[in-house]
């Protein structure tokens, strides 16, 4: 048992800095793209520490296979080149013992991923989706804190799908807060080449009978301008209160909202971008295995030669394994390959590339165990 628990150490320690280095630097981009799209702006601390922390969660079947493939091709590859493989079969420890302890490692984490991709993954993207309906709900004025300027942009959906944001835009400003109430107000929305301005004495959220949210203004001015000039149809009105109802963006399409579904709801959908969420799901932890099994043959470099050749080979091989897994999951989406193979196809050629180097060192051993036995008949007795 020395053995093993010395190599699973060889890879862990390096493993545990590829994740830490890669975590932080997903943290510090979600971080910063979040402030960047003004969504930080209303948010606690509370709120913007726990949104950062789930998203991080959500990467992680990325993150750790990765670390993974990384960890094995560069922990594998030091014992190379340092002759410390050498010492291991002398000590009895042989090839079989190196793959065990990385199969048992890779198996370990295959099934962390199983239960983040199956069980975990719509109940985290549904407190994410919640979390930031909350925070980029562009009329919510019960955020507003004096003295600063708010900017929000789109919706939830739009903005964790990646899409354009700038279609719908607002800035808000208060020059003081009495309660509920607000004071000396500035709410400028630009949406569908129309800006709309309103100056308020006052403004105030609530609930309407029906359990909607309006905003009241008073004593203010309401300012309408086409940005074509050649489509002009400005327009001014003075009020003494004006009550606008709350955008509701609950009504978004379920598709977009497809990451926080169930494994029962994606089955059920007849739908390719669904389908694509299903075999994502599953296809996350088979990535895991693959990888680190494919790291083995990647960490293999002759003795007292530096491994970060074979470290660059494997950093570019899991680069185009990834961009091809990417192109595989958009084919399914614009239906152009069949539910099966699916996005499992750039598997499958993972899968041909360990058979055809596996395969033939097992027939290698077996030819010189026969070899070795029919030559001291006595042992093998």
């Amino acid at each position: 048992m020395i053995l093993p628990r010395y190599i699973a150490r060889r890879i862990m320690q390096p493993m545990l800095g590829s994740l830490l280095f890669l975590l932080a630097l997903y943290l510090a981009w979600a971080a910063t793209d979040l402030i960047g799209a003004g969504g930080a702006a209303s948010m606690t601390a509370s709120e913007f520490v726990r949104l950062i922390g789930l998203q991080a969660i959500t990467v992680l079947d990325l993150l750790l296979p990765v670390s993974l493939f990384l960890a094995i091709v560069s922990g594998l590859g030091q014992m190379v080149s340092s002759q410390e493989s050498v010492a291991i079969r002398a000590a009895g420890g042989g090839e079989r013992m190196i793959i065990g302890s990385v199969l048992a490692i890779a198996t370990l984490f295959t099934l962390l991923i199983a239960l983040l991709m199956l069980s975990l993954r719509a109940p985290l993207f549904e407190q994410i989706y919640t979390v930031r309906q909350a925070i980029s709900d562009d009329n919510d004025l019960r955020r507003i804190q004096s003295g600063e300027f708010y900017l929000t942009a789109g919706n939830v959906e739009a903005e964790l799908e990646g899409t354009d944001r700038s279609a719908d835009s607002r800035v808000v400003f208060a020059d003081r807060r009495e309660g509920e109430q607000l004071r000396d107000v500035l709410v400028a929305r630009s949406r569908d080449g129309v800006d709309e301005i309103i100056f308020a004495a006052t403004a105030e959220q609530y609930f309407d009978a029906d359990g909607r949210q309006m905003i009241r203004f008073e004593d203010g001015h309401l300012y309408r301008v086409q940005q074509n000039a050649a489509m002009r149809d400005d327009w001014h009105l003075h009020f003494q209160a004006m009550t606008l109802a709350m955008a509701d963006n609950a009504g978004a399409e379920v598709g977009s909202r497809r990451k926080a579904m169930s494994l029962a709801a994606l089955a059920a959908a007849a739908d390719p971008v669904m389908l694509t969420e299903l075999q994502r799901r599953f296809a996350a932890p088979l990535t895991t295995l693959l990888l680190a099994l494919l790291a083995v043959p990647l960490s293999r470099t002759a003795p007292r030669r530096s491994r970060y050749g074979r470290l660059i080979l494997a950093a570019v091989i899991m680069i185009v394994f990834f961009n091809v897994d990417s192109l595989a999951r958009s084919w399914l989406e614009q239906g152009l390959v069949a539910p099966f193979p699916g996005i499992f196809w750039p598997h499958m050629l993972i899968g041909a590339l360990l058979l055809g180097w596996y395969w033939p060192r097992r027939s290698r051993r077996r030819r010189s165990a026969a070899a070795a036995r029919s030559q001291h008949p006595g042992v093998a007795a």
